[in-house]
């Protein structure tokens, strides 16, 4: 399954007319726009932030999936683990690459995989939802992290819930 991304952006807007001078070299009054801020003049605050050219800090701050589970071995009882990153965050084509994990761990009571941000978290969990080929009891997104329970797994609802909360805690998202 191919999921797209579609961005749009730009303002829309028409120029405006500099003002005309008239012969004894001052602007017509009539029918001029405001004149705008000179060019040594900032432009007053939008509220938006500037576009830079630093990398974001958000990104540099996500913790992986191997550093999840080491949180999370503190309250549950997981036992065993293995970095399956390389197994499931290859890309085979094209398409994969747009939602592609950047890691991905199994433990003895569930999957975690890592995600470059949330949004494609939540997008990875929604297409792992309408998989008619999935064997998973239940998938919850979590900040950057899909948490997969398979079925079989010995925890209840209300465990992997606090599992979820527990990995929105460590990765510091709401």
């Amino acid at each position: 399954m191919a999921l797209g991304w579609r961005v749009t952006g730009g303002a829309a807007g028409a120029a405006a007319a500099a003002p005309s001078e008239e012969p004894g070299g001052e602007a017509s009054e009539e029918g001029s726009p405001t004149p705008g801020p000179s060019p040594s003049e900032e432009p007053p605050p939008t509220g938006r932030p500037l576009p830079t050219d630093e990398p974001s800090v958000e990104a540099e701050e996500l913790i992986t999936a191997e550093d999840l589970v080491d949180e999370l071995r503190r309250d549950f009882p997981i036992d065993a683990r293995v970095d399956v990153t390389d197994d499931i965050c290859t890309a085979e084509n094209e398409e994969e690459n747009l939602f592609q994990c950047t890691s991905a761990m199994d433990t003895n009571l569930m999957r975690a995989i890592a995600f470059d941000g949330a949004g494609i978290a939540l997008f990875a969990a929604m297409a792992l939802e309408e998989s008619e080929d999935s064997t998973a009891a239940d998938i919850q997104e979590a900040c950057h992290f899909v948490l997969i329970w398979f079925d079989g797994d010995a925890m209840d609802q209300g465990e992997r819930d606090d599992m979820a909360e527990a990995t929105r805690e460590a990765a510091g998202c709401p």
